[in-house]
């Protein structure tokens, strides 16, 4: 994704409309049947936010109060250009959204195939991932993980 000016609106309109798909043919009026909602935005060359952080987890929440009010929507974003910030870090200091992170940016750059081999050799997750996703792409997805 990359957002323009507007693009936060859109990332809270489509959870919204999300939400509601998920729910609707729930004919209960009890609330408390609602599940909740998570939608992923991975950004690409462009911020949504001008911070380091390159993970936000959005939910609607009262400052104030230090509340949220209902908890059951939640927009996750992480912002692979800043990637950067993390990028120097001992994988062994890495955590896991951190590996993540830099697999999903850096996984076709051959350039940094020897990081990511480290990475997928340390995180099971992410190593049967890279498969999947070699598979898919590829062919056999072996060439990734020797």
């Amino acid at each position: 994704m990359y957002p323009d000016q507007f693009e936060s609106l859109g990332i809270e309109f489509s959870t919204c409309k999300l939400h509601t798909a998920l729910h609707a043919g729930n004919t209960s009026s009890a609330y408390s049947s609602l599940r909740s909602t998570y939608q992923i935005f991975f950004l690409v060359n462009k911020n949504l936010t001008e911070d380091q952080k390159y993970y936000h987890h959005f939910q609607y929440y009262d400052s104030d109060a230090e509340r949220t009010l209902g908890g059951q929507t939640h927009i996750i974003t992480i912002e692979l250009a800043k990637t950067v910030y993390i990028a120097d870090k001992d994988i062994a200091e890495m955590s896991a959204m951190d590996r993540w992170a830099i697999f999903l940016k850096d996984c076709s750059d051959q350039e940094k195939r020897e990081r990511i081999n480290r990475i997928l050799s340390v995180d099971e997750g992410i190593s049967v991932a890279a498969v999947t996703l070699w598979i898919m792409s590829k062919g056999n997805g072996r060439d990734l993980v020797e």
